[in-house]
């Protein structure tokens, strides 16, 4: 499978503007960002296919950066609105008949999300 990958769109230069990309395009064949440290500042658009682990690379980098990630319609309602939002970590829902709780590998990375 070919990956596809997506350029910042002009409307959003002024946070690429003067920072390290570590994920250019088009890519050198040598450069492995995931493994390399990063120039600061730097801006990061990920993978969308490998978002999770780029996100764990630019905390373990640490600031001042910048990076856009996917998200989920929910998720992103839920933020325009202000409401106070917590991680729960992965939830291990309950099956409705067993009351078995989820597989670890299946249960989904959640937040608790507060209106006020």
């Amino acid at each position: 499978m070919t990956l596809k990958y997506w350029l910042t769109p002009p409307d959003l230069a002024h946070e690429v503007a003067g920072r390290f990309d570590p994920t250019p395009w088009p890519r050198r064949v040598d450069w492995d960002a995931l493994t390399e440290p990063w120039p600061k500042p730097w801006y990061l658009n990920p993978p969308f296919s490998q978002a999770a682990a780029f996100t764990r690379k630019a905390l373990a980098e640490g600031g001042p950066g910048t990076i856009i990630v996917p998200t989920t319609t929910p998720t992103q309602l839920l933020i325009e609105a202000e409401a106070r939002i917590e991680s729960l970590g992965r939830v291990r829902w309950l099956d409705c008949e067993t009351k078995a709780p989820m597989p670890v590998s299946r249960a989904p990375p959640c937040i608790l999300a507060r209106l006020e």
